[in-house]
């Protein structure tokens, strides 16, 4: 069970850091949605509120290409879901997202939700009071350990209208690394 080895990990990260000091640094796994060729390939639905032209469709957000994006075509808010089919289900434990080469589109604040039936949502980060540099890259933790099906995107932009580089949902890895490489020896 996946959130069960969340908590685990979770665990095993806090007594680490409680005995030694030191924040352990956890491992993501890879981006678990496919490199998206459309917006229903390989695997999955990717869809948007709007899409600006054929070349900045909803799946761009998710195809692992840099230089792609994804814009909506009017000005102030917009969203961009990811359906991962019936029956598969992913329990995020951070979300990277990447603002597009005009970074006012990005989110200056919104919300990421949740969702098993595409209909009942529950917010699992909020955003706000973020601003951006041409593509740069955001990781947002997650502390849900609710596995979803759907994921939905809120983006207030800060000017103009809405737009992503990349999104990437990621789950946990296998293992712990410490980031401190120095350790002291106490008599």
């Amino acid at each position: 069970n996946n959130s069960s080895y969340i908590r685990a990990v979770d665990g095993i990260a806090d007594e680490f850091a409680d005995e030694t000091g030191v924040a352990p640094l956890i491992i993501y796994s890879a981006d678990v949605i496919p490199a998206m060729t459309s917006n229903s390939a390989p695997s999955g639905t990717a869809s948007a509120n709007s899409e600006n032209t054929t070349a900045q469709q909803a799946w761009k957000v998710f195809n692992d290409a840099t230089g792609d994006a994804w814009y909506g075509a009017t000005a102030g808010t917009g969203w961009i879901k990811y359906d991962f089919g019936s029956g598969v289900t992913k329990t995020p434990v951070a979300i990277k997202i990447q603002a597009s080469s005009s970074p006012t589109g990005a989110p200056a604040s919104g919300t990421i939700q949740g969702s098993n039936d595409g209909s009942t949502w529950t917010t699992i980060k909020t955003l706000s009071g973020l601003s951006w540099t041409a593509n740069e890259i955001k990781t947002f933790t997650i502390s849900s350990t609710t596995a979803y099906r759907y994921f939905f995107f809120y983006i207030v932009p800060a000017s103009g209208g809405p737009s992503i580089g990349e999104i990437q949902i990621l789950e946990a890895g296998s293992g712990l690394v410490s980031v401190n490489t120095t350790y002291n020896a106490t008599s």
